[in-house]
């Protein structure tokens, strides 16, 4: 009948409605939110410093992606940095605001500006 079949329907796209939500949350790159921290890198004391895995650099310089929560969602916002010094293993970087800011840390994939993604982690130090 015509009511039986219009609750089929319904009961399929309800369940491709949930699948489809699961998937999308599956695909988001899954990053760690790191907080940049005071330390020292050859016997020089810095406000900001942060692991060198998580500085990009292209034809416009060297950037971090900036951890924002808006509207329930975490979203990586492109920030451009300036290297002050690095050890080879972390840098201190100094950025044009002065605020602090969570980084994204090992992404499981690049990422993009204004992209959506999953914090699966947050740590709020690293041992320097």
């Amino acid at each position: 009948t015509v009511r039986n079949l219009s609750i089929l329907v319904f009961v399929i796209l309800f369940i491709c409605t949930i699948l489809s939500t699961i998937v999308y949350h599956m695909l988001l790159p899954k990053v760690t939110a790191y907080t940049p921290e005071n330390g020292y890198i050859n016997g020089k004391e810095y406000d900001r410093i942060v692991p060198i895995s998580c500085i990009y650099t292209d034809s416009q310089g060297n950037y971090v992606f900036r951890l924002e929560y808006v509207e329930e969602k975490w979203k990586v916002e492109r920030c451009s940095v300036f290297i002050e010094a690095w050890d080879g293993s972390y840098a201190a970087i100094r950025r044009a605001v002065s605020e602090d800011i969570e980084i994204a840390l090992n992404p499981s994939r690049a990422l993009k500006d204004e992209e959506i993604v999953k914090v699966v982690e947050q740590l709020k130090s690293i041992t320097i």
